[in-house]
């Protein structure tokens, strides 16, 4: 795990060393065992390390004979192929899998990206043709943000980093604030401060002083194609599918954890036990009211039971909302947060199965896009969070038109069905910023890294491709992943999991509705959206609508408390809405 940064000056000078050294410091938390920092011909990269690996084998920016420097924060899962391709060709001089990107961009240029499987982002500056390269991983796991001006090129993992620099302003962006409000994320490069900019999962970026000269993307699901599996089938290839991606995420070394937080982790749990054995643990947290022996407790030997109780998760919440990028109105990423800093001192790697909602098309939403367009199908959401509730501002109401144009892009994909489009659009942009994202941040800063095997391009092309029928069948998402996980775990009732735990959540918010309502009206930026009344009515009402945007309003107003207005979190979510600069 890593953390990078860089400044380029659009004038060719030196850029400053204190700028440099102040982005260092704000990566701390991706990386506390090595840092490193070079400048050359206007540029200053950055990298800070957590040490996976040997610090003598792991020491960048890397650079080589024929003047290529880069830093990446990356897991490369090819690169022993990549080696041996190699091998004759370019001689290697350290064991550090970034290192295979040297060979691959001689090559390949810009487009070495084609050739990478794995997770990571990347900056490789090129001193022949004087170009700076920025790319991402098609899955979206590792993160890249960048902010230009008319003096410097910056860039770095964190939004929060670029928000802490002095010439920086921390101005919302309007129309990304309408997006995020009504569909939970910002679409497309734009992010929540106005300025900053997200680089696109699969996207790469060439730049030279400061400009961009060329972008182009490879996408998360470019080469997906529909598959005829069985039922039957799918209960052998998806198993088969996730134990290759594990076998090649195998981290011998690595003290691993697995998350038992939703459906999927119970299949991923039982694989990681054939595949790694006793090397990996199994935890879940045990919400109030949740009975050790319920009907989805899982019982393995490696099983370590966590409580997490209301106490708890209003302590948590100000620093998730400090640790995330944006707004963000999944309050279970709490929970994670909590396990995650239950687990810090005693592992390094942390399991999920983050992504079988949306891959399996386990969302009711996704039942509209099945349907036909003459029967009421729609790919999006005709209404955004906000719009279900009465006396809603209506200058919130145009928000879609960003992702809209995403959703006419995608329409070229003939070869995708209209359920498939929608999940397309749902994990380019909801899950990478929101779930994704999020889940990576809240880990990242307690020294854990994050694994993901169903985002595996072997996984997810098993469970995308599956029929439109095996997806859903007779009203029910995610038909045929539940039906796996029922033959699988014939005792357990894993479908109700995550609801009880988003019913727990929607609980406590209940019990504090009234204070937290009052606290998050007088926020500047809640009050100049939203009446009193109208996020009074927010939170008391039981409504499944209300409920969501009441979490949409809280998670804002902490998100802008810690990020905005630069309010150091305590573990206190009441205290911390109060409390002024």
């Amino acid at each position: 795990m890593s953390g990078i940064a860089g400044v380029l000056t659009v004038d060719g000078s030196e850029p400053p060393e204190d700028l440099l050294h102040a982005l260092s410091a704000m990566l701390l938390v991706r990386g506390r065992d090595d840092q490193g920092i070079t400048i050359q011909n206007g540029l200053g990269l950055v990298h800070r390390r957590l040490s996976l690996a040997p610090l003598d084998a792991g020491h960048q920016p890397l650079c080589n004979e024929s003047k290529l420097t880069l830093v990446t924060d990356c897991r490369l899962l090819n690169t022993q192929a990549i080696r041996e391709r190699f091998a004759a060709s370019y001689r290697f001089s350290t064991t550090l899998e970034s290192e295979t990107i040297f060979p691959l961009y001689e090559k390949y240029g810009a487009e070495f990206t084609h050739h990478l499987l794995g997770m990571y982002a990347i900056a490789l500056y090129d001193g022949h043709a004087d170009e700076l390269i920025l790319t991402r991983d098609p899955t979206g796991i590792k993160p890249l943000y960048y902010f230009s001006d008319d003096t410097y090129f910056i860039f770095a993992s964190e939004i929060k980093v670029l928000l802490n620099l002095e010439r920086i302003r921390p101005d919302i962006d309007r129309q990304a604030r309408k997006e995020s409000l009504q569909y939970g994320t910002a679409v497309g490069e734009k992010t929540i401060i106005h300025g900053i900019k997200t680089i696109l999962p699969g996207q790469t970026l060439i730049i030279q002083r400061g400009k961009i000269l060329k972008t182009f993307q490879d996408r998360p699901f470019d080469n997906l194609r529909p598959n005829k599996l069985s039922l039957k089938n799918a209960f052998e290839e998806i198993p088969a599918a996730l134990c290759e991606a594990l076998a090649e995420l195998d981290e011998p070394k690595q003290k691993t954890a697995c998350s038992l937080e939703r459906p999927g982790d119970y299949l991923l749990a039982d694989t990681l036990d054939k595949c790694y054995g006793k090397r990996t643990h199994c935890f879940s947290l045990l919400l109030d009211g949740e009975s050790e022996d319920g009907e989805h407790r899982f019982k393995t030997e490696s099983l370590r039971e966590i409580a997490f109780n209301e106490h708890d998760f209003w302590r948590t919440l100000p620093f998730v909302a400090a640790t995330l990028d944006s707004p963000c109105n999944i309050p279970e990423h709490a929970l994670t947060y909590f396990l995650a800093k239950q687990l810090k001192t005693d592992y390094t790697l942390l399991f999920s199965a983050l992504g079988t909602k949306v891959l399996n098309a386990d969302i009711p939403f996704f039942k509209k896009a099945k349907q036909f367009k003459l029967l009421g199908g729609r790919a999006l959401p005709r209404r955004g969070i906000f719009q279900h509730i009465r006396d809603s501002p209506l200058f919130l109401n145009d928000w879609n038109a960003d992702i809209n144009k995403a959703l006419l892009d995608l329409e070229k994909h003939t070869e995708f069905s209209r359920l498939q489009k929608s999940q397309v659009l749902e994990y380019e942009n909801r899950f990478v910023t929101q779930n994704l994202a999020g889940f990576e941040r809240v880990t990242t800063c307690h020294g854990l890294e994050a694994r993901f095997p169903f985002l595996d391009p072997k996984v997810r092309y098993a469970l995308m491709g599956l029929s439109d029928s095996l997806k859903i069948h007779h009203g029910q998402t995610g038909f045929a992943f539940y039906e796996l996980l029922r033959h699988k775990f014939p005792t357990l009732n894993l479908s109700g999991l995550c609801h009880f735990k988003r019913a727990k959540l929607n609980q406590w918010l209940r019990n504090k509705a009234s204070r937290l309502s009052a606290l998050v009206a007088h926020q500047e930026e809640i009050e100049a959206i939203f009446s009193r009344d109208f996020v009074r009515d927010a939170f008391s009402c039981k409504d499944h609508n209300y409920t969501q945007a009441a979490w949409t309003l809280l998670m804002y107003a902490l998100w802008h408390q810690a990020h905005i207005k630069n309010i150091k979190p305590i573990p206190d979510t009441l205290s911390f809405l109060s409390a002024k600069n």
